[in-house]
Parts: structure tokens; C-alpha cells; sequence
């Protein structure tokens, strides 16, 4: 049975919880779902800035709204990067 994030946040919200007979996160599976998660965002980050590259051509870039626009766009790919990145 493949265990879903929203398995996993009830689980998170069980533990302590013994009354409440709910069983205790298995931290293998939430591992599994933390990868697989971070893998799911970075596709869908590469995704949006291929489709962002592609409305703004590199020489339309030039023009200072366009700048703004394409960097405005591209603010969910950056933080989906950030949040990626490893952490000291």
C-alpha cells in the first residue's frame, strides 16, 4: 500500500497521541515521501522555467519591463531551488 503525504501529516499529528490508537510514522516511509516529494519539485521547476524561457526570448530580455515580468515569473522556480538545496 503506498503511503500519501496526507498519510504521513496525520500520522505526524498522531504522534505522542497513544490514546488516540493511531500508528506511529514510520520514518522509512516518510524518507521515501520526502524524496519523492523533492523529485516532484524540481521537475515542476524545470518545467515552469522552460515554459518561462519559452514566452521570453533572450533579446526581448533587454527591455526593462520585460526583465521585471520574466523575474516576477520566475520567483516559484527560485524558491523551489532554495528549498532544494542542501542545508548547512
Amino acid at each position: 500500500m503506498e503511503v500519501t503525504l496526507s498519510d504521513i501529516v496525520e500520522r505526524l499529528r498522531g504522534i505522542g497521541d497513544r490514546d488516540a490508537g493511531r500508528p506511529f510514522l514510520d520514518l522509512h516511509e516518510a524518507a521515501d515521501m520526502i524524496e519523492r516529494l523533492r523529485a516532484l519539485v524540481k521537475d515542476l521547476a524545470d518545467d515552469l522555467e522552460a515554459e518561462i524561457k519559452g514566452r521570453n526570448p533572450a533579446e526581448t530580455l533587454q527591455y526593462p519591463s520585460e526583465q521585471r515580468r520574466y523575474e516576477r515569473d520566475m520567483v516559484n522556480v527560485y524558491e523551489a531551488r532554495r528549498a532544494l538545496e542542501p542545508k548547512p
